[in-house]
């Protein structure tokens, strides 16, 4: 799709521009697409309509045994691989506003991951309601230079009001510490954009990409770029649950932890270790469901309060709306 033909900007992201009530749910993380596409690298299934449903991991919230046992290597590969298909097949702008209605969501942040989704795919996607689905950039790593990454950035940014990138190293197989993901980090900065970053495995990969994001290779980058602003999806811990790499970045002030994929012991961590006003609600629809995220959510919410005495208000508002908002640019 040629960028010209994206739409006008204004109308497209007006959204961007709206001061949301504080009581207005953020959801940080959000799919359209195939975008595991490349952890089995086939077709992308055809788009049906209906609700997500929330799975067993979910259901358990998110029971370490369990995932241990799905990144394991135990479970049969077409499982995991027939699951994440069933789930991107519903993944389309008509379901995620659904799904934001039911759950009472008021925006959604949409990431690509290139090149199985690529940016003008869910710029295009977004159009199903530009007020409440905010898309962002992903960087097309293919063949690409340290000099074609920065211009990606530019021209995306020279033609949008984008806000964020997404960055998942697992699936678009780069290695975090790399010439060319140093530039992403750079360039974002530069131009005022966080990245949000896959924080933990990828359980559908079944190569040595699947670890490329686990805290240990995360942490020496978010070190060495403090003015680069780093969204880690799932805390650092998608099926790798623990607590080390919340630790780490105790005094990293630039890095925020984001909610998907996680349960309430591992988010109560988070906001033990790093604060509410570093923590965002997301879910990784349609790879989890954003009302049972929500629910774990504020189960976590509910007892970090109990422990620390804190306002159950002001935290839940932080965490949801407020936290997402300043990095949007939305207040």
């Amino acid at each position: 799709m040629n960028l010209q033909n994206w739409g006008d900007k204004k109308e497209l992201f007006q959204g961007l521009k709206m001061d949301p009530a504080p009581v207005s749910v953020v959801d940080f993380h959000t799919h359209i697409g195939d975008v595991c596409r490349g952890c089995y690298r086939e077709q992308i299934v055809s788009d049906t309509e209906g609700h997500v449903e929330s799975h067993l991991l979910e259901r358990s919230s998110y029971n370490p045994h369990l995932i241990r046992l799905v990144s394991s290597g135990i479970l049969p590969k077409s499982l995991l691989i027939s699951s994440a298909q069933n789930a991107a097949s519903l993944a389309n702008g008509k379901n995620l506003i659904a799904s934001m209605d039911s759950a009472g969501i008021g925006k959604s942040l949409v990431l690509p991951i290139a090149p199985f989704v690529q940016t003008q795919q869910v710029v295009e996607a977004s159009k199903e309601d530009p007020d409440r689905l905010i898309p962002l950039i992903s960087v097309n790593f293919d063949g690409a230079s340290p000099d074609d990454v920065k211009n990606q950035i530019e021209d995306y940014c020279n033609r949008f009001p984008f806000r964020g990138i997404k960055f998942h190293p697992n699936i678009q197989r780069v290695d975090p510490s790399s010439l060319e993901a140093r530039t992403l980090y750079e360039t974002a900065a530069k131009k005022d954009l966080f990245i949000i970053v896959h924080g933990g495995i990828t359980p559908i990969l079944f190569d040595d990409s699947r670890k490329l994001a686990v805290g240990e290779k995360l942490l020496p980058i978010l070190e060495a770029h403090p003015s680069t602003t780093f969204v880690v999806a799932h805390a650092g811990s998608y099926f790798n649950p623990n607590n080390k790499f919340l630790e780490n970045i105790v005094g990293f002030r630039n890095v925020y932890a984001e909610t998907s994929g996680i349960g309430p012991d591992t988010i109560l961590s988070a906001l033990t270790l790093l604060g509410p006003e570093r923590v965002i609600f997301g879910s990784d629809w349609p790879y989890g469901t954003q009302t049972q995220s929500l629910s774990l959510l504020r189960s976590a919410i509910y007892r970090f309060c109990l422990i620390k005495n804190d306002d159950v208000d002001r935290v839940t508002h932080l965490v949801q709306s407020n936290n997402a908002n300043r990095l949007l640019k939305c207040q």
